[in-house]
């Protein structure tokens, strides 16, 4: 009784949007519960969605938006891949104080400061509330590569955190 390559497929691509959202929780579960996540993002997490996720949804419901900035970042050292990989699915993400918060702690910011001020770019909406770890990413992102402190990018975020904290 296990599934064929195809068959899990078929399966997979006949779901619909609240299913998919399961299926992307456990792939979000899979990569925060274990301890070697680069391991468990090129041998489980990638493999699957190259595989069998169907890429031909084009929207992504906020659930999902939101597991998977947080699925990001969560592969560590392999963030830049990540984001190239879910390039056509990173969207604003209606609540993003919880990925930002974990971005902060990461060092990715660090390792990777334009690849970070672009993903940020995409999933925090200039608007409304402002993540309480923003600053902090931020800075951590100019510090690294100090020129990125007249990035347009950088310049909106700063006005859009001076506005909420006046």
């Amino acid at each position: 009784d296990v599934f064929s390559e195809d068959e899990l497929r078929r399966a997979i691509h006949g779901l619909p949007d609240e299913g998919l959202e399961h299926v992307f929780a456990a792939l979000m579960r899979t990569m925060e519960d274990g301890e070697q996540k680069e391991q468990q993002w090129e041998n489980r997490v990638l493999p699957f969605w190259q595989s069998y996720w169907p890429t031909n949804r084009l929207t992504l419901r906020p659930r999902i938006a939101e597991d998977l900035s947080r699925l990001i970042v969560a592969t560590g050292q392999r963030f830049p891949q990540a984001t190239q990989t879910f390039d056509a699915w990173i969207s604003p993400v209606p609540h993003p104080d919880y990925f930002v918060d974990l971005l902060s702690g990461t060092g990715i910011c660090t390792l990777y400061p334009a690849e970070t001020l672009a993903f940020l770019g995409r999933t925090v909406q200039r608007q409304g509330f402002a993540p309480s770890k923003l600053g902090l990413c931020l800075d951590q992102i100019v510090e690294a590569t100090p020129p990125l402190a007249r990035d347009p990018l950088m310049l909106d975020f700063r006005a859009f955190l001076d506005v909420r904290n006046a």
